[in-house]
């Protein structure tokens, strides 16, 4: 049985129930480390056929020192490295930060980096590289490595079969949680009404006739994409649009409607959302109180409070709860 490490240190006995980030990367370094077939079956999902040998270690937060930081999750076996970068949700991480972890691998093996999240493969796996500094990097999400531990259940002994049905558990809970978030959530954005001479048109004219909302992918905020955007302008709530589709772009021009003429910040990454018919609100929903940038708030509270603030508030209570 492989030994597990939390910053350089043994760890014998625990299984993390919280639902933050770390949580769930100790709770599935854990589980890897405590079955063999778990880790077996995971291993034998990466690398397909390849002989990854004996399993030796698994570190979670194993710092690199001068190779890159902590990594959350880090596999070591006879003949192979595997290095599992975990976000919590529909996260992804930067480029930059894989390629920090490049350095930590060693020639004349099986090599690869690992990204999780609870993003749907097809949607990650458009947005991630093959490779970072010739290190392959594959994409699982946390309900591919619920349906690994699932599957490995009927390979385990009476302890690891315990085990592994606590964690899917854990898994499924984790996921159900997130996925009831996230369909009642609304990005609440403070949109101008400024002229826009590329459209011919105000800033608020052309989201609201073209039915169409686009940011630059730097914005930390679009990197999680919500199931409905909110927009407020004039001090009030104007209106809440569910998000049909979603699309990222190396180069905005030409794929939005009504330009009139090309602009330098067009030919940037962005990322575009297009909007269903509007919701109103049947009361002003004021933003007074606010500072600038993106809220997110549950669409229920967002429809039934006063101020945007109010709706936050209760947003975050009930998120702890």
């Amino acid at each position: 049985m492989a030994q597990l490490y939390l910053n350089g240190q043994d760890i014998n006995t625990v299984f993390d129930r919280g639902d933050k980030e770390n949580d769930i990367t100790f709770s599935l370094g854990w589980t890897l480390a405590q079955s063999d077939v778990f880790l077996e079956y995971f291993l034998k999902d990466i690398f397909l056929k390849q002989n990854t040998g004996k399993a030796t270690s698994v570190h979670l937060q194993k710092h690199g020192k001068d190779k890159g930081g902590f990594t959350d999750i880090e596999i070591e076996t006879e003949k192979a490295h595997v290095i599992v970068e975990a976000k919590r949700g529909w996260n992804l991480p930067e480029i930059p930060q894989l390629k920090k972890y490049a350095p930590r691998f060693r020639k004349k093996r099986i090599n690869a980096i690992v990204v999780m999240s609870q993003c749907e493969p097809t949607q990650a796996l458009s947005k991630l590289r093959k490779r970072v500094n010739s290190i392959p990097v594959q994409y699982r999400s946390w309900k591919q490595v619920t349906t690994i531990a699932t599957q490995s259940v009927r390979k385990g002994n009476h302890r690891e079969k315990r085990l592994l049905r606590e964690f899917v558990a854990y898994m499924e809970g984790l996921m159900d949680m997130q996925n009831v978030n996230k369909s009642n959530m609304v990005y609440v954005i403070p949109l101008g009404n400024e002229w826009q001479p590329w459209a011919g048109k105000y800033w608020w004219e052309y989201v609201t006739e073209n039915k169409l909302f686009f940011q630059p992918t730097s914005k930390k905020w679009v990197k999680e994409s919500p199931n409905y955007l909110g927009f407020r302008l004039d001090g009030k709530i104007k209106s809440i649009h569910h998000i049909e589709s979603s699309e990222d772009v190396d180069d905005l021009y030409g794929h939005i409607p009504g330009v009139l003429h090309s602009q330098n910040w067009m030919h940037k990454p962005h990322r575009l959302w297009w909007l269903g018919k509007p919701i109103i609100p049947d009361h002003d929903v004021k933003s007074t109180g606010l500072q600038s940038g993106s809220l997110l708030a549950a669409l229920d509270l967002l429809l039934t409070c006063k101020t945007v603030l109010e709706a936050c508030k209760k947003t975050k209570l009930r998120l702890k709860e």
